[in-house]
């Protein structure tokens, strides 16, 4: 799908099948019924769009079954008037601390995608994607990554513009410099990947997933009414101020 002007009227969610313990469960067992029923059910909810985690894994014990499935889930969920937004590059072998595996059952050795010789690994992974169900017209747009990057155990960056009130989360890394060596191997790899994306489909958008705190936040609550449309209602401090938005 091209982009679109205004996105306002996407009402979208994360999905994994209910009877999927995680999304390499997902793709390893797809069954079209459960995908179908449950399309079915966020059509009655008024929600429009699904985005969807691609397990690498699963495409590599079978890169034709993969497509089928994807291109399923796809014109399936578009048939309920969902479309759908593909997280392309997500799990262990995009992540700086992967172990790389060797081949076993079924699956050949998995290096790490991060190292730059390995790169090509992704981009035929996404040559294979785009193959499936780069022209169908449920297609939102590529996501990239989902909230990429590379952080402590409780999601801490240590980045200069990062709110200060984080950084009392987890300990600052004695190696920093191994640490930022991390997190540019994953911009690296983005930056790679963003460039092969747009080359081989100059059509469709594509974005990439991000994650954003800001300082003082205690608490929110998301909701919907007939009225009012999607709902959010946060509430944040600062010094004596205390700031409520809804």
């Amino acid at each position: 799908m091209k982009p679109l002007a205004d996105y306002s009227h996407i009402r979208g969610f994360n999905y994994t099948p209910s009877y999927a313990q995680n999304d390499l469960d997902f793709w390893n067992n797809y069954r079209h019924d459960v995908v179908d029923r449950e399309m079915g059910y966020a059509q009655r909810l008024g929600l429009n769009s699904a985005r969807i985690f691609l397990a690498y894994k699963a495409y590599l014990r079978d890169p034709r079954q993969f497509q089928e499935n994807l291109r399923d889930f796809v014109q399936t969920a578009w048939a309920h008037g969902i479309s759908t937004t593909p997280i392309l590059y997500c799990g262990g072998p995009f992540y700086p601390d992967f172990v790389e595996e060797e081949a076993h059952d079924g699956l050949p050795a998995i290096p790490s995608i991060l190292k730059p010789e390995n790169y090509h690994l992704a981009d035929a992974f996404f040559d294979d994607v785009y193959q499936a169900v780069g022209s169908e017209p449920g297609l939102l747009f590529w996501d990239i990554a989902n909230e990429p990057g590379y952080h402590t155990p409780n999601f801490v960056t240590f980045y200069p513009e990062e709110p200060e009130f984080r950084h009392l989360l987890d300990p600052k890394p004695q190696d920093m410099e191994a640490f930022r060596a991390k997190q540019e191997s994953v911009w690296a790899f983005i930056r790679h990947a963003i460039a092969h994306v747009r080359e081989k489909d100059p059509v469709n958008a594509l974005g990439v997933g991000n994650t954003y705190a800001y300082e003082g936040v205690m608490g929110g609550k998301t909701g919907y009414t007939d009225a009012a449309g999607n709902t959010l209602v946060t509430y944040a401090k600062r010094g004596n101020m205390r700031l409520v938005s809804v």
